[in-house]
């Protein structure tokens, strides 16, 4: 009896710190917009709309079930409950990832089962980069003739370099053709971003209990839960939080950091091969590299955006005088097939505007809205204004800002961003960092409930 008063005082507790007005608020205005997609799709149905009818969930059927996925849900219930309840966190970043990585593996089997989880996201279409990989039989010939097949290649790896099918192609090489293994290897090198996001907030200063606490909320946010596991998007999140950890250390050290120079011209580098929306990690590095000789007369985060950017016009040039592969050529055929009316914002007014909403939203909506009611909080500390003194702050709001630049230029022109722009998260996540522990973990449960039943009521394909 006693205990069950307590939990029952601890849940009143919890709700009495939690922004209900602007959770509701937030809430409300999703709702209308879903609703009046919902009625403009089903007022003009002739017309080509590029956002999907549930907005602002891409490639939704709708409301979906599956019994089988009960036993997962309840333990990933049972660990969200210990990882908010344990009083303290002071285990290293080991167990600080296999606990974010449980979560992932948990929340993404609460859809049914490890085939639907893990399996099908690879094979259960056939436009993905997996049946690309599987009919090469020479990577040299295939990346050599990369830029005349572009065009007849299955769609995801048409706006993509090369790289995107040959990752595919050397995890096959390494662990045969079996999906499990395959999904398997994916997920633990998409995991990596988990513990290099605490390294991250280990160079911010934080102790060892705030920055595991907010690589757990890492790992539960819906956006990083839902499309980590078995998607190209999940490495391109580890190298560009590779990217931000470089970044970190160039602006945070008092000294030039070789180390972080290291990994922020790697990061920069491998994910401009395996994605063309890679282009974000070099702005970014140019525009904080303004921001830190503006503001404290530093040129390390400049320097180091040109070493970077002289090392991929290296790597481009190599590729193509020896591997016969035009980098700059594959992207100008990606963005004619991305967009072949060209810039949709005087070919296709209607839907420039809708998708980049989509885009907007979608980011929010996936970053769960407990994360993203922190934005508009009037209580304690407001989370921008007063901020942007520091390092945390300024680097999340050149990160923003690009993706918001790289949208308005049309980026994404069928949304999905939540999965394609997860990169993102990471930048967002920073504005977090200096939460009391209380906070973080309010943060967990709100974030994991969401993803708790986004993951139990609805199935996401990529």
């Amino acid at each position: 009896m006693n205990a069950f008063v307590e939990v029952a005082h601890e849940i009143k507790d919890f709700v009495k710190r939690q922004q209900t007005r602007t959770i509701g608020i937030i809430l409300s205005t999703f709702v209308l917009l879903a609703a009046a997609n919902f009625v403009l799709q089903k007022s003009f149905p002739s017309y080509s709309y590029d956002i999907p009818l549930w907005f602002p969930i891409p490639q939704s059927p709708g409301l979906t079930f599956n019994a089988s996925g009960l036993p997962y849900a309840a333990a990933f219930l049972f660990l969200l409950f210990w990882a908010a309840k344990i009083p303290k966190m002071q285990y290293g970043i080991f167990q600080a990832w296999l606990v974010g990585l449980s979560f992932i593996l948990l929340g993404n089997l609460i859809q049914g089962n490890p085939d639907i989880a893990f399996r099908q996201p690879l094979v259960a279409s056939n436009f993905q980069y997996y049946h690309d990989a599987l009919k090469i039989t020479s990577w040299v010939d295939w990346l050599s003739t990369f830029n005349i097949n572009q065009p007849h290649l299955l769609v995801h790896s048409q706006t993509h370099p090369p790289f995107a099918v040959l990752f595919h192609y050397t995890l096959i090489q390494l662990v045969g053709d079996r999906p499990l293994r395959l999904a398997a290897a994916m997920i633990f090198i998409a995991s990596l971003s988990i513990p290099i996001m605490s390294w991250v907030f280990a160079e911010l200063g934080l102790g060892r209990e705030a920055r595991n606490r907010l690589a757990i909320l890492f790992s539960l946010i819906p956006a990083v839960n839902i499309y980590i596991a078995v998607s190209l998007d999940g490495i391109v999140l580890t190298t560009c939080t590779t990217f931000l950890l470089g970044l970190v250390m160039l602006v945070r050290r008092p000294r030039f950091s070789l180390i972080g120079l290291s990994l922020f011209g790697a990061g920069i580098i491998f994910t401009n091969l395996l994605t063309f929306a890679g282009v974000f990690a070099l702005v970014v590095g140019g525009f904080m590299g303004g921001v830190e000789w503006l503001t404290k007369r530093s040129a390390r985060v400049m320097i180091s955006t040109v070493v970077a950017a002289i090392l991929l016009g290296l790597a481009i040039y190599a590729l193509d005088k020896f591997g016969h592969y035009n980098h700059i050529q594959a992207f100008i055929t990606a963005s004619r097939i991305e967009n072949p009316g060209g810039f949709r914002g005087l070919t296709d007014p209607l839907n420039y505007v809708l998708s980049r909403l989509e885009c907007v939203g979608e980011i929010a909506f996936f970053f769960s809205i407990g994360c993203l009611a922190l934005f508009f909080r009037k209580a304690r500390q407001p989370l921008i204004p007063g901020k942007l003194s520091t390092d945390a702050a300024r680097i999340g709001l050149v990160g923003m800002a690009t993706l918001g630049l790289m949208f308005l230029a049309g980026l994404n022109r069928v949304g999905e961003t939540a999965r394609s722009c997860m990169f993102i998260y990471p930048f967002m996540l920073l504005f977090l960092h200096e939460n009391d522990n209380v906070l973080t973990r309010d943060l967990m449960i709100l974030a994991g409930l969401q993803t708790f039943l986004m993951q139990l009521l609805s199935h996401y394909f990529w």
